[in-house]
């Protein structure tokens, strides 16, 4: 696989891998139009309820709540012995939640701008000068700021821009946060197992996710999630990653972290990359 077919996979998980593969071009978007709508064949398929006692595990987000998250995603290439190169993209993430009905809420956030710090030897991928230099240059652009729809399970309805020229390596970020996945809306217990699939209008991959519920009590739960991503164009393109995240009744997105480690022979290397959501400290 080539590097461009590696950044086909992972569009919607890893945005250091997307750039790989991505143009610049896509920076300024038309203030209040469609930023990702699902696809219609995105669906959720529970594949074992769990240990009693089952309790339904829904979002509770309460209108007027508001958190401050970092985003990064990392990626570090090896060579046959050790880790010779990394390159770090970060990102503040502010969620609001600005209203609600009986079956969803309406969230908005704020991403970006982003910073990109590299270390060791990265030469091998060149597309990391022009991401480095989009990094440099978003210091003078406004965050990406988007409305998102969900509903009480945390599945995407609609999610729409309301910013121009925001920086273009927010939009793959965007299509990660809104790819992560969604909640059974059914009474379930430790142990279940449940299966999503997501597919976006900006993304150039599909993500089936598998979760198993490993933990909960009355406000959160603990998740392990094993991901495979395939473009549509390429479908023996594929990446899996496996990763634990946690969520919070009143918080939306998730936090926690996914991993992959993916060979790409044209360049001699292998690249082991990351994409993370955290609470951020308080300022």
């Amino acid at each position: 696989m080539d590097a461009r077919g590696a950044a086909g996979i992972v569009a919607l998980g890893l945005l250091v891998l997307t750039e790989l593969g991505c143009s610049s071009s896509r920076g300024e978007q038309p203030a209040t139009t469609p930023a990702a709508e699902p696809r219609p064949d995105d669906g959720l398929s529970l594949l074992d309820s769990g240990r009693t006692p089952l309790e339904d595990l829904e979002y509770e987000l309460k209108v007027g709540a508001s958190e401050r998250l970092l985003v990064s995603q990392t990626l570090s290439l090896y060579d046959s012995q050790a880790e010779t190169g990394r390159a770090t993209l970060t990102a503040p993430l502010w969620v609001r939640v600005v209203g609600s009905d009986t079956s969803s809420f309406s969230v908005v956030f704020e991403l970006g701008p982003p910073a990109l710090e590299r270390a060791g030897d990265t030469g091998s991928l060149g597309f990391l000068s022009d991401a480095e230099a989009n990094s440099q240059a978003a210091d003078a652009k406004p965050p990406l700021k988007a409305r998102v729809r969900l509903t009480r399970t945390g599945r995407v309805e609609s999610a729409t821009r309301l910013s121009r020229e925001h920086s273009p390596l927010m939009e793959p970020v965007l299509d990660t946060l809104l790819g992560l996945g969604s909640l059974p809306g059914t009474a379930v217990g430790v142990g279940a197992r449940w299966r999503t699939r997501a597919g976006f209008s900006t993304a150039e991959a599909d993500t089936e996710s598998e979760f198993e519920l490993l933990s909960r009590d009355q406000h959160a739960a603990t998740l392990r999630v094993w991901r495979v991503q395939v473009s549509p164009e390429h479908p023996e393109r594929r990446m899996r990653s496996i990763g634990e995240w946690s969520l919070h009744r009143g918080r939306w997105p998730m936090l926690g972290a996914d991993r992959v480690k993916i060979a790409v022979p044209t360049l001699g290397v292998r690249l082991s990359a990351s994409f993370r959501v955290a609470a951020s400290a308080p300022h």
